[in-house]
């Protein structure tokens, strides 16, 4: 039986290892190889080949979102699966407007992986149970969280997102660059990007509009 080619992306080296050990066990899985930095994933994969790639969403350098919109621009016939600590309406909209195969939520059993895999290399698609539900909860009162009207909120990017929760955290431009493994120059360029399309002049206004707005919660 021919294995299925998997690249995976993620920024912690243990979990890919983990993911690499377990998927090479079931004899159905070749991996060709690995990526802690968004960069360097969407450097190798057209050179490897692979039929699916595993990303994490929120890898430095290039988030998962932005490799899968420039890798399904040029090379459709990958097959991309994020990966995701969000289940908030707002990212799997991001993901599916690029047109992601999969989102697997990392608060998910490994087996939902394989079911993600098998799925999308099939030509199918595959969601994680709780995005589903939300999405038929979403359907049933009458709410579309997948329109597709772009507000200001939804010009913002995974990456942008992730370093203003971590803003509203209390975390200082060297704590967030530490534990994104960016330089505080990126931190800085991106907190500008964000009060430019969220049209405010501080930093502290940033942080109000973010949880009157429900990007944040408290």
């Amino acid at each position: 039986m021919t294995k299925i080619r998997i690249f995976i992306a993620d920024d912690q080296l243990i979990l890919i290892e983990a993911l690499k050990a377990l998927l090479m066990a079931t004899g159905r899985y070749e991996i060709v190889g690995t990526a802690t930095d968004g960069r360097d994933a969407i450097a190798q994969i057209p050179q490897l080949k692979p039929q699916v790639a595993i990303l994490d969403i929120a890898i430095p350098g290039l988030s998962g979102i932005e490799i899968a919109k420039q890798m399904l621009k040029y090379y459709p016939e990958v097959r991309v699966i994020l990966l995701s600590h969000y289940d908030d309406s707002s990212f799997v909209k991001d993901a599916l407007k690029v047109g992601v195969h999969g989102y697997v939520l990392k608060t998910g059993s490994f087996n939902s992986l394989i079911e993600a895999i098998e799925a999308v290399q099939k030509g199918g698609a595959y969601l994680s149970p709780r995005i589903t539900g939300q999405l038929v909860g979403a359907l049933h009162s009458g709410k579309n969280i997948l329109h597709t009207g772009e507000t200001a909120l939804d010009r913002l990017t995974p990456r942008e997102r992730e370093i203003l929760e971590l803003i509203v955290d209390g975390k200082s431009q060297s704590q967030v660059a530490g534990e994104l493994f960016i330089t505080v120059a990126t931190v800085k360029s991106h907190r500008l990007s964000m009060m430019k399309k969220l049209g405010v002049h501080k930093s502290v206004d940033l942080v109000k509009y973010a949880i009157k707005n429900g990007i944040i919660k408290l």
